[in-house]
């Protein structure tokens, strides 16, 4: 990996490290960058994005992609949810933005996404967890 740009929204300050670095903001309304990149990654993140919000995701990632360039994102099926919340009132978990869930369901990304090439999907966990790679066809 030559460079990496991470997005956060609990961060208050840029971090720095080589040529990584993560800037505090959501994406895409806070990430203004002229650069395009090969991979764009959204690891257990979907389900804390508002659903009316997803059609400016989908629209970033095609801009800050290259041709040829993939979206890798993975989220939780949302009868994770109930788990979730069975195991913070047993306080077994705290954190996670629970809080920030709403019972996003996973399924809908290829209606999201519907310009890409879905290049893979997966289900794991006892179909607890997803797994999408969209690419961005040149």
């Amino acid at each position: 990996m030559h460079t990496a740009i991470g997005i956060d929204s609990h961060l208050t300050q840029t971090v720095k490290f080589g040529t990584c670095q993560l800037i505090p903001g959501y994406f895409p309304h806070d990430f203004v960058k002229d650069e395009t990149f090969d991979v764009i990654t959204m690891l257990a993140t979907v389900e804390h994005i508002p659903m009316d919000v997803f059609p400016s995701v989908a629209d970033a990632c095609w801009k800050y992609l290259k041709p040829g360039g993939q979206v890798i994102i993975t989220g939780q099926h949302p009868r994770v949810e109930k788990l979730l919340d069975l195991l913070k009132t047993l306080k077994i978990v705290e954190g996670f933005s629970i809080h920030e869930h709403y019972g996003f369901n996973p399924e809908c990304l290829t209606n999201i996404f519907n310009q890409w090439n879905l290049k893979k999907y997966e289900r794991w966990g006892l179909g607890c967890n997803n797994l999408f790679i969209f690419e961005k066809l040149l």
